[in-house]
């Protein structure tokens, strides 16, 4: 009997199961298990196991295959997967979104229900969709796509793969396309004249030269998108009645030496297209003409003189160089160069033919040649005049020096004095061992030099004279006393050799008046023994001034303190003096107060570092501290801290270390918020404690208030303390009162009530409180038989602080109409009454519904291009008949059933099992007839 009964039970559980399983569930495969080997992506996996997700499908470790056959859409998106291995077992899968994820690599050939993909931004370089016969919807966009096979969609209608690498796209397979946007790739051709029931194209910003749209006869509104290409030609669509704007090819990508293109009619560039007209939809050929770009070559005189005009030029056409028209003294015209100096760059000949020399992009519109030019070279020629013998000539070239040679001519008649240019010149013009340029500019020039000759005396006495003029030349006013006697010692020194000179010795006389001026000029005057200290200063403490252009870190204040100081006491006069070799400790001193003049800039800067440091001196303590520590007690301390850094000048304020500016600041406003918050806390506490509280309710409204007080000041960031102030406010305020009871200043008058009608039909007006609240009846249902008094009670809207009050109030009670006797009430005849239409604003009537099939779990992906349904296609609600007795669910007839419909072998398995259930009962019956 039991075995019979457990029978039973289990053909009645597999015949209503038949009934309550979508029919994707018979379709069983093998059970999955959740774990590393099916599942290597660690997020995927925990996504899998996590009880919130497919309706907790997987939080016990296991997909089974009936589990799996209902799973029709996976919303994976957002979640950093980067590995979507396992995705094949979900064979009942028909919407995935893996947007915004880290996939390189996504092979969904096992999912073939697959309807819509949304795979966009990621780092896919591989998508395998072959396997997916039913895709409809692919969005592929931004990722790193340089192939895309869809050859295995056949019934593919959007297309969305912007912003990859395509180079090439098929779509030969496609007839059922009606959207792509395919914009930003690398593609070089495009074939989509098989595509019939294309409406638009979106393949802007790729490499494409040609393009034909002729043969898609669904193409709606402009059709498509070609701009920003290599277009040379373009066929229009051919659809009667359809325009294009040319604004959606006009503009083109830039060529090497061509950014800008032209569109026209023909092939002959006679008939122009603007970028603002709008054709007609023909399937007429455009044609692209690219604009070289234009340059100009600027030629620089590079040292020479004259002028040139810029030579226009266009790229891709080859023209000569304008001759060269500069010119340049002691020089001849070599080339042009890109270079100034030559060096790098290209050289042209002068008129080469050349080409191209820019206009690769509009960027770059001129190229400037510069002229090379080669030095002339020259020869000096040396001519012994009254005198006897030869010397060798010299080469000189332009801009460049030559020293004179000694004189190898004699003369009995006089000492030699030096060179001239002209035989009958008596003062020598140049003198032996004298470096000399430029004598002459001519290219193949010469030059002849003569000797001069004088008696001896006549020579002492013009060496004498130049040097008289050599020390007339210095002043003793530019000199310390000591250092003058260094220049009169020189001037006697030469003096006496030129005094003593011998014909011999001439020639050394002027090597004399050399070293004299020599030794004169190496004098330093006083301004050089200012200088002098000043660098020796400025070496000395060199560290310290490398740091005048940066603020001065706390970490680094002690260390730039004690540098500050020591260069400060360094720059003293007396400090300075110290390291003067001036013997004379007055001179010494003077030039020590000049090289301090020198240094103004620089001791300005040190004494404004030094009054940094002092300020973070005083703040280094409050630097160091936790923001926690700026409380109210310390706002007037921190304020200090402010104020005397405000009261710093603009120079040593730069030097204040910014992490301790920006710090002080910082717990300064924080110390003031605390101290705001609490002011505020104590109003509120003292307006609180105004009401009466029971023992426990006042030991807890001290304690939250003493929390929150503790709370604010241990803050350690800004608005902290007004944020705790707001949630302190409603924890003080949850604690409740001893409500009061409230002033009612004026009680309501009723208006007057019909005998047999309930209270609440008299109407209450004129009622006034001290606080909110509302009047109603104590007893609104009571019906009083004659008029009276009857209680009215005031609820207060906060029931919290104020209690109800009542008061009786006078009512009229009248007697009701007399009616006239009734007359025969004839039989109604059944009339259908609809439903009201509700009106608007008002409540619907609600009716019970009956319980929808509970779907599969799904999880949507979010559409990438698919407009959303506008408001208005929402369903109305329907108005209910008021005679639909309630808790009866409104059936619609054409409604299926919950569970959906049956699967095809579902209904012979309900048959086997109410017939087993029917041999079943037989037999019991049966059973229990047996003796």
């Amino acid at each position: 009997m039991r075995t019979l009964l457990k029978t039973l039970c289990v053909t009645l559980a597999l015949a209503l199961a038949a009934l309550a399983l979508p029919a994707g569930v018979f379709a069983l495969g093998q059970d999955v298990d959740i774990n590393e080997t099916n599942f290597p992506d660690r997020i995927f996996r925990n996504w899998l196991l996590d009880e919130g997700n497919l309706n907790g499908m997987g939080a016990d470790g296991v997909l089974t295959s009936v589990e799996l056959a209902q799973i029709t859409a996976l919303d994976l998106s957002d979640l950093g997967i980067g590995d979507l291995t396992g995705i094949g077992h979900f064979a009942a899968l028909e919407q995935l979104n893996v947007n915004n994820n880290r996939l390189a690599s996504l092979d969904l050939r096992q999912n073939t229900r697959l309807r819509s993909l949304y795979c966009a931004t990621n780092v896919l370089e591989h998508l395998d969709v072959t396997g997916c016969p039913e895709l409809v919807d692919l969005n592929c966009e931004r990722n790193r796509l340089t192939s895309l096979d869809l050859s295995g969609n056949p019934k593919l209608v959007q297309l969305y793969c912007r912003h990859n690498s395509l180079e090439h796209l098929d779509v030969s397979r496609n007839p059922e396309l009606v959207f792509i946007e395919t914009f930003d790739n690398s593609l070089t051709s495009f074939d989509c004249t098989m595509l019939k029931k294309l409406e638009f194209l979106h393949i802007d910003y790729n490499k494409l030269t040609t393009l034909d749209m002729s043969s898609n006869p669904a193409l709606a509104g402009n059709g498509f998108v070609a701009a920003n290409n290599h277009l040379t030609s373009l066929v229009l669509p051919d659809v009667p009645g359809m325009t294009v704007e040319a604004e959606v090819f006009y503009e083109q990508n830039p060529l090497t030496g061509y950014d800008n293109v032209e569109w026209y009619l023909d092939p002959s560039f006679t008939r122009p297209v603007s970028p603002e007209d709008v054709l007609p939809a023909n399937g007429q050929t455009l044609f692209a003409r690219w604009v070289p770009n234009p340059y100009t070559v600027y030629y620089r005189p590079n040292g020479g003189q004259g002028s040139m005009e810029p030579q226009p030029a266009v790229y891709g056409t080859s023209f000569a160089l304008t001759p060269n028209a500069f010119t340049r003294t002691g020089y001849t015209f070599a080339s042009w160069h890109t270079y100034s100096d030559g060096v790098g760059g290209v050289t042209y000949l002068d008129g080469a033919v050349v080409e191209n020399l820019a206009g690769k992009n509009s960027s770059r519109t001129a190229v400037y040649l510069y002229a090379q030019w080669l030095p002339n070279t020259s020869t000096i020629h040396f001519d012994a005049g009254s005198g006897e013998g030869t010397m060798e000539d010299i080469t000189a070239t332009y801009d460049k020096s030559v020293t004179l040679p000694n004189n190898a001519f004699t003369n009995t008649e006089g000492v030699f004095l030096g060179w001239v240019q002209s035989d009958s010149a008596d003062q020598p013009e140049y003198f032996a061992g004298q470096s000399v340029r430029n004598l002459t500019a001519e290219n193949g020039g010469s030059v002849t030099f003569y000797p001069v000759w004088k008696p001896l005396s006549a020579i002492k006495d013009s060496f004498q004279a130049a040097l008289d003029t050599l020390k007339g030349s210095y002043s003793s006013a530019d000199y310390y006393n000591e250092d003058w006697a260094l220049i009169e010692k020189a001037y006697n020194t030469a003096k006496t050799a030129i005094d003593t000179a011998t014909a011999e010795q001439v020639e050394s006389l002027q090597q004399t008046l050399n070293e004299a001026a020599q030794a004169m000029s190496a004098v330093p005057t006083r301004t050089a023994r200012a200088e002098e200290l000043a660098q020796h200063w400025t070496a000395q403490f060199a560290s310290i001034l490398g740091e005048l252009n940066a603020p001065v870190s706390m970490a680094d204040r002690v260390d730039r303190q004690a540098d500050v100081g020591d260069a400060l006491r360094g720059s003293a006069a007396n400090a300075l003096a110290a390291h003067s070799q001036l013997s004379d400790p007055a001179s010494a001193l003077a030039a020590a107060n000049e090289a301090r003049a020198l240094l103004e800039s620089q001791l300005t800067r040190l004494q404004a570092m030094e009054r940094a440091l002092g300020w973070m001196g005083q703040a280094e303590d409050w630097y160091g501290k936790p923001m926690s520590e700026a409380t109210s007690g310390t706002v007037d301390e921190l304020a200090a801290l402010e104020q005397s850094l405000s009261a710093l000048d603009a120079d040593a304020r730069f030097f204040c270390d910014p992490a301790a500016v920006s710090s002080i600041s910082e717990k300064a406003r924080l110390a003031r918020e605390k101290q705001e918050a609490l002011k505020e806390l104590e109003a509120e506490y003292a307006r609180l404690t105004q009401w009466d509280y029971t023992e426990q309710n006042l030991k807890l409204l001290d304690e939250t208030a003493d929390a929150l007080r503790r709370e604010i000041e241990t803050a350690e960031a800004s608005g902290m303390p007004a944020a705790l102030l707001v949630g302190g406010k409603v924890q003080l305020e949850q604690v409740d009162p001893i409500p009061k009871a409230p002033s009612v200043t004026v009680w309501p008058t009723a208006a007057p009530l019909t005998k047999g009608q309930a209270l609440s039909a008299s109407a209450l007006a004129g009622g006034k409180a001290d606080v909110p609240g509302t009047f109603a009846r104590k007893e609104p249902d009571a019906r009083p038989q004659s008029g009276g008094s009857f209680t009215v009670v005031f609820t207060p809207s906060d029931t919290r602080r104020y209690k109800p009050a009542e008061q009786a109030v006078q009512l009229t009670v009248q007697e009701p109409p007399a009616t006239p006797s009734p007359l025969p009430t004839p039989v109604p005849t059944p009339v259908v009454t609809p439903a009201p239409t509700a009106a608007p604003g008002s409540a619907a009537t609600p009716v019970p519904v009956k319980p929808a099939a509970t779907p599969a779990p799904t999880a949507t992906p979010a559409p990438s291009a698919s407009p959303a349904p506008s408001p208005s296609a929402a369903p109305s609600a329907s108005p209910v008949p008021e005679s639909t007795p309630a808790g009866t669910p409104s059936v619609d007839a054409d409604e299926p059933a919950a569970g959906g419909a049956l699967p095809g072998f579902a209904l012979p398995l309900l048959v086997l099992g109410t017939a087993a259930v029917i041999a079943a009962v037989v037999l019991v019956v049966r059973a229990r007839r047996r003796p």
